[in-house]
């Protein structure tokens, strides 16, 4: 479960080839610009031949480069989920030839119908067995008896707490100059999510977290401790992705973390400021260094907060339809990014509450080595509470302490610096 594909060591081999030869080049015949030529409604690009199913189907730009470059007639596939898959030649510029039909076509009108929409299956269990294993991605028609599902990410979701305990991705090296041109629809819940008493953005709602919060501190002033009901406030809970909609370089991708699996209740002015940066940050080491990164992103423990009688309460935001409490706010948010190659991982665990009369050491669940890696935090303050606390920890140290991916089976010997 959640193993890597063996054949992604040949599937990256195969895809550094191909751009190493047309770097080689004299002059690509065809050039694709990610975003002055692709829309939301876009095909989807894939490699003709390769037999990977997770993101390495896809053909990507090298790290460094907005737009795909190719050779003199060399194949494409292009792809609508459960619809057209053709493969079409490279004849100079924009312009394509599919053999089917033998017509040519400008790669702005090679397009599909309707915009892209994920599909979430169960793939069996997960934290040993007790929650789902889901993955999310799309399902290609090869032909009229071959369908095959392009899994983008994989999922261990809790089905009581209707929260994911992590999301696993492949972060690619060309993620830095992605499709940037189009917008989010709106989330989206499968049927893995369950009922809810509430309309899912109902719960995010402010005037509703006001009133969950209210209800379990039990004093206003408590409540206004930490929510700001101003329109020009941060202090309020908004969609954490585990996996960011600009973590993937199309949008047939990056649709794919539009869904309620992907997210769970993160302080915008956290979000929005040191993790935001960080994350930024990852994908720009992804960039600059070449590389895929593999990433594990999830959730610790439920915040707890002081209520009016010094008890400390575990914060929810909604109830399912028996009236129990679900969709807890995460004390943690942590990211797991590890290197395939040289063996290097490194865990950053976000504290996930603004307080800044909080001590920072009743958060840790291992000791914090980010003074062996300041590269990470350049233009960051990381120490700062109000604009998100994050630190470091060993990949192996932090699975031991916390246990949340009972099924990593990556080999980590180092630190990622």
């Amino acid at each position: 479960m959640f193993s890597q594909d063996r054949g992604h060591g040949m599937q990256l081999l195969l895809h550094l080839f191909i751009i190493i030869n047309i770097s080689n080049s004299v002059q690509s015949a065809c050039r694709i610009d990610i975003n002055a030529d692709l829309s939301n409604v876009s095909r989807m690009i894939l490699h003709p031949y390769s037999s990977s199913t997770d993101g390495y189907r896809f053909y990507l730009p090298p790290a460094g480069q907005g737009s795909l470059n190719l050779l003199p007639n060399q194949e494409l596939a292009f792809a609508c989920p459960l619809g057209l898959y053709e493969h079409a030649r490279c004849v100079s510029g924009t312009a394509f030839e599919f053999s089917t039909h033998s017509r040519q076509l400008n790669v702005s009108d090679i397009t599909c119908r309707r915009q892209l929409k994920p599909i979430v299956r169960n793939l069996g269990k997960c934290n040993n067995n007790e929650f789902n294993h889901l993955g999310v991605g799309v399902t290609l028609r090869i032909d009229s008896t071959t369908h095959e599902f392009i899994k983008l990410m994989d999922f261990c979701f809790n089905p009581i707490l209707r929260i994911p305990q992590y999301a696993k991705f492949l972060l690619m090296q060309g993620v830095e100059n992605g499709q940037r041109n189009v917008k989010r629809q709106n989330f989206t819940c499968s049927t893995f999510f369950g009922n809810l008493s509430q309309n899912f953005e109902e719960i995010y709602n402010k005037r509703n977290q006001y009133q969950k919060l209210n209800q379990l501190l039990g004093s206003r002033n408590l409540t206004e401790k930490y929510l700001n009901m101003s329109a020009s406030s941060d202090l309020f809970l908004a969609k954490g992705h585990l996996a960011a909609f600009i973590d993937f370089v199309y949008y047939s991708q990056q649709q794919a973390t539009a869904i309620c699996e992907n997210t769970a209740p993160m302080w915008q002015a956290l979000r929005k400021n040191n993790w935001r940066k960080l994350e930024n940050m990852i994908r720009q080491y992804a960039n600059e260094n070449g590389i895929d990164l593999t990433i594990y992103s999830g959730t610790y423990n439920v915040l707890r907060l002081n209520n009016t009688a010094g008890e400390m309460v575990p914060i929810f935001l909604t109830i399912d339809t028996e009236g129990r409490n679900i969709v807890p706010v995460p004390q943690l948010f942590w990211k797991i990014v590890y290197d395939r190659l040289m063996r290097q991982g490194i865990v950053f665990v976000l504290i996930n509450n603004h307080d800044s009369n909080l001590t920072p050491s009743h958060y840790e669940v291992c000791q914090d080595v980010c003074n062996r890696t300041d590269s990470w935090f350049q233009n960051l303050d990381r120490k700062q509470i109000q604009m998100g606390y994050i630190y470091c920890c060993n990949v192996n140290d932090f699975l031991e302490a916390t246990n949340v991916v009972s099924e990593f089976r990556e080999i980590v010997v180092g630190l990622l610096t």
